[in-house]
């Protein structure tokens, strides 16, 4: 079996099955690239050669993949990862020749030698955007997915009970080892569901999950205690040996006994720790060194963590202070090398059996900015000030990685016409915003989208009206490819950026 990449998703489905397609399913913004870099990240841990046909631009695939928590870089430089792009021209070069099989025979071509074990396909949709031949793209792609020798990923932007995608069941659907359903919930976090599955399974519950800097995808703690975690993770226990070593024969002990991971670093753990999902969490502390060990529990318990959390130390040098103030940060038992083996499980287990501590969460789940409503429920128009605490927020935080900043001279038509035209044109329910900036000018912030992505909306403006159309643009900046632009501009107010300073 090979790892999705995805704790909690591997949790669930114990693996991926070899030589399987995957189809993944939702809106956009829901995290499904996220998840097929996850894919291909693990892949490139595991010694894998990998490859994506991706919509996107290198550059922002690259880019997301460092927010997650993986350099890319190296594989493509030692041939280990392939990155191939969509022509932009794609369906109607297919419309010239109708010959599916010399589509996927190209692909197979361009794919290399040898065949990559990993292969993501983001999105289907270039196979099934056109009317005609669309359904022989469909049986090629079909025939082509059966011989895959390795692990594919599809994505699909969308609902698959849209009409545009009841086709896709007879062809692909049937022979897809799993369907995952990607979710948003409005100013909350992101859910994954399996709603389809052709392989054993541990368990099959939907997990709501946010993304973080470093860590990637990472299942949201909704469980108030221990005994409120399905089985898998009641009996992982978490050994974190950074600061001293963990001795072999406690480990194998315990391997006897439970489902046990070690860590050698704080990173290598960062995102089984936050998450919370095990039983128990035992940490190696040096006598000579306590403080970080310390200053770790102390975080954990201050994030919510109520995870039941052991400190190992040797007797020697281990001073009563470091006992008392282990506990008193949050520790549930302090354990030495002095004591006999049995006790030594004994107290493991009876830590991992009390459960978690019923300890409130820190904060409120992250939060997506919505734009604000007057005092009758109305939809108004952001300030400029509101607008610009918004972009920076997202851009120091880290939490949202994609996102771009238009700003418009809607001549003729002044900020309240265009309001109006431009609020059902863009998503203001799910993230984008639109703002009043000085000088009668708009500020649209537009959440969650790529490079190209970000170029299609600012194109799609025109059509809206041809006053937002090119000549009306005075600011286009995509984050994080321009991110020095995007400091530049937050670090002049969101003035009226100099001619030199435009971008697009």
């Amino acid at each position: 079996m090979r790892s999705t990449g995805i704790e909690a998703l591997d949790a669930r489905l114990g693996g991926l099955a070899a030589g399987r397609y995957y189809l993944l399913w939702g809106p956009s913004g829901a995290g499904k690239t996220s998840a097929a870099l996850h894919f291909l990240g693990a892949g490139l841990a595991e010694g894998d050669v990998c490859a994506i046909i991706s919509q996107d631009d290198p550059s922002d695939l690259l880019a997301q993949a460092e927010h997650l928590g993986y350099d890319l870089r190296p594989a493509i430089e030692q041939d280990r990862l392939r990155i191939l792009k969509f022509r932009l021209d794609f369906q109607r070069n297919f419309g010239r020749v109708f010959d599916a099989d010399m589509v996927f025979r190209e692909a197979e071509l361009l794919l290399g030698d040898p065949v990559p074990d990993r292969l993501v396909i983001d999105s289907i949709y270039p196979f099934i955007e056109g009317v005609h031949g669309t359904d022989a793209l469909l049986d090629g792609l079909a025939a082509f997915l059966e011989r895959y020798p390795g692990v594919v990923y599809l994505t699909v932007p969308g609902d698959l009970g849209d009409a545009v995608y009841r086709r896709i069941y007879n062809r692909v659907t049937a022979g897809t080892a799993g369907i995952f359903e990607f979710k948003v919930h409005e100013g909350r976090s992101r859910e994954i569901a399996i709603r389809k599955l052709r392989q054993p399974s541990n368990f099959t519950d939907p997990f709501r999950f946010v993304i973080r800097p470093g860590a990637g995808i990472v299942e949201e703690p909704v469980y108030e205690s221990g005994d409120a975690l399905p089985e898998p993770y009641r009996r992982r226990v978490l050994i974190l040996c950074e600061d001293s070593p963990a001795p072999a024969e406690l480990v194998s002990a315990l391997e006897a006994r439970y489902d046990v991971k070690v860590h050698g670093t704080v990173e290598t753990a960062f995102a089984d720790l936050v998450a919370g999902l095990y039983g128990a969490l035992l940490i190696c502390l040096s006598p000579l060194d306590p403080e970080s060990a310390l200053e770790l529990t102390r975080s954990l318990r201050k994030a919510g963590n109520g995870v039941p959390i052991l400190f190992y130390a040797s007797g020697r040098g281990l001073r009563s202070s470091t006992r008392a103030e282990g506990i008193r940060v949050g520790g549930d038992d302090f354990l030495t090398d002095a004591l006999p083996p049995h006790e030594l499980l004994e107290r493991i287990e009876r830590a991992r059996s009390r459960g978690h501590r019923r300890i409130p969460m820190g904060g409120a789940p992250e939060r997506v900015t919505l734009q604000p409503v007057e005092e009758g429920g109305r939809q108004r128009l952001m300030t400029e000030r509101e607008f610009l605490t918004v972009v920076a927020e997202r851009h120091e935080s880290g939490a949202e990685p994609f996102f771009a900043v238009v700003v418009l001279n809607p001549t003729p038509h002044d900020v309240e016409r265009a309001w109006e035209l431009l609020r059902d044109r863009v998503r203001i329910g799910e993230g984008d915003l639109i703002a009043r900036l000085k000088g009668e000018r708009i500020g649209i912030f537009f959440h969650d989208v790529g490079y190209d992505l970000a170029n299609e909306l600012v194109a799609r403006l025109g059509d809206v009206d041809p006053a937002f159309g090119e000549g009306a643009v005075e600011l286009f900046i995509r984050h994080p490819v321009e991110r020095a632009a995007l400091e530049a501009w937050l670090a002049a107010g969101g003035a009226r950026p100099a001619e030199s300073a435009v971008q697009g």
